[in-house]
C-alpha cells in the first residue's frame, strides 16, 4: 500500500477578510469574488460593521447557499467599530498566517490569493504584497501569471516618504505579524493603509505585483468622491505620524531598522506628511503649507551641519592639546 500525498499539506492556511459597511448594492459581487478564489486551504471571513442596510443579511444568505471548498464564516459587529476597530476584531478571529484584505465594494479576481501566496513562498522575507488593479470602468484583460519582471519591491523609504503606505490599500495582503507587532494599531487611526505597509517594510520585504488582481471601485464610481475628500481633510494625519514614531522607536530597540536610520525615516515621514497635507489643503492654504515644508526640508540639514561644526570647533583645541 502506498502513502497518499496531500497537496495541501505544505500550503499555509490563508484568511481572506472581507470588510463591509452599508454596501448592499455591491456586496454580492464582492462575496462572489471571495468564493471564486482558486487557492486552498482558505478561510473566508465575511465581516459586517453593523450596517443599517441589508449588507449583513445578503452575506448570510450567500454563505448559507455556498457549497465550495473554502471555510466560510459570517460575523457582525454588535455596534459600529469604525475602520481600525473592525480590523482588529477580525484579526483576533483569523486563523490564517497570511491575511488578504478585501473591501465590500471591490471584487477579487480568482487568482488573487494564489498569486500572493506564491510570492510569500518564494521570498520568505516578504511581509506584505500589493498589486495593480482594474477600475470598474476599465475593460478586463487576460490575467498574466507573475514572473520576475512583474514584481518589484517597495522599500521602507518609499513608505515613509508617503506617510506610511504605497499602493492601493484594497489590493494588500499581510502576514499576521503586521497587525500585531509591536502592538495592535490604535483604533483612533482610521487610515490603516498608511500604517500597516510601514510595519511590513520594517519587518521585511513589501512586494508589488504588477498583475491586476482586484477590480477596484473608486469613490467617484460609488458617488462618494466629494464625501471622501471632506473626510480626508477633516482627519488630521498627526495620529498616524505619532504612531509610526512609536513603531520606529520599537524597531530601533529591537534592531530591526536596518534599512534606514530613525532620523532618516522620520524626516521622510515628515516630508510625506507635508506632501499629503498639501494635496488635501484648500487652495488658499497651499502656499503656507508649501513654504513650511520647504523650510523644514532645507533647514534640517543646515541645522545638522551647524551642530557638527559647533562640536568640531569645541573639541578641536582639546584634541590638539592632547596630541602634543
Amino acid at each position: 500500500m502506498t502513502d497518499t500525498i496531500n497537496p495541501m499539506q505544505d500550503r499555509p492556511l490563508v484568511t481572506l477578510a472581507l470588510f463591509t459597511y452599508n454596501q448592499e448594492n455591491y456586496i454580492r459581487e464582492a462575496v462572489e469574488g471571495a468564493f471564486s478564489q482558486t487557492y486552498e486551504p482558505l478561510e473566508i471571513i465575511l465581516s459586517d460593521d453593523c450596517s443599517s442596510d441589508r449588507t449583513f443579511e445578503t452575506m448570510q444568505e450567500m454563505a448559507a447557499a455556498y457549497n465550495g471548498p473554502h471555510d466560510v464564516k459570517v460575523r457582525r459587529s454588535p455596534q459600529n467599530r469604525r475602520i481600525q476597530g473592525h480590523i482588529n476584531d477580525v484579526v483576533a478571529l483569523a486563523r490564517g498566517t497570511i491575511i488578504v484584505v478585501a473591501a465590500g465594494d471591490d471584487i477579487s479576481l480568482p487568482e488573487r490569493t494564489a498569486e500572493h501566496v506564491e510570492i510569500y513562498s518564494r521570498w520568505p522575507a516578504t511581509f506584505a504584497v500589493c498589486s495593480d488593479y482594474f477600475t470598474m470602468s476599465a475593460p478586463l484583460v487576460p490575467f498574466v501569471k507573475q514572473t520576475e519582471r512583474t514584481l518589484r519591491e517597495f522599500t521602507l523609504l518609499h513608505h515613509m516618504s508617503n506617510v506610511g503606505g504605497v499602493g492601493r490599500g484594497a489590493t494588500y495582503s499581510y502576514r499576521l505579524e503586521c497587525f500585531t507587532w509591536p502592538m495592535l494599531v490604535p483604533e483612533h487611526i482610521e487610515i490603516e493603509d498608511r500604517v500597516l505597509p510601514t510595519r511590513a517594510a520594517l519587518l521585511g520585504r513589501v512586494a508589488f505585483h504588477k498583475g491586476r488582481l482586484v477590480r477596484y471601485r473608486t469613490p467617484g464610481e460609488t458617488g462618494q468622491l466629494e464625501a471622501k475628500r471632506r473626510w480626508q481633510r477633516s482627519k488630521a494625519l498627526k495620529p498616524i505620524v505619532a504612531h509610526l514614531r512609536d513603531v520606529l522607536r520599537t524597531a530601533r530597540a529591537e534592531k530591526k531598522l536596518g534599512k534606514l536610520s530613525e532620523f532618516g525615516a522620520l524626516l521622510a515621514l515628515y516630508i510625506g506628511y507635508q506632501k499629503v497635507t498639501l494635496a488635501n489643503a484648500p487652495s488658499s492654504r497651499r502656499g503656507a503649507v508649501l513654504r513650511k515644508s520647504l523650510a523644514v526640508i532645507v533647514g534640517l540639514p543646515t541645522l545638522l551641519v551647524l551642530r557638527v561644526k559647533r562640536l568640531t570647533d569645541f573639541y578641536a583645541p582639546i584634541l590638539r592639546r592632547s596630541s602634543r
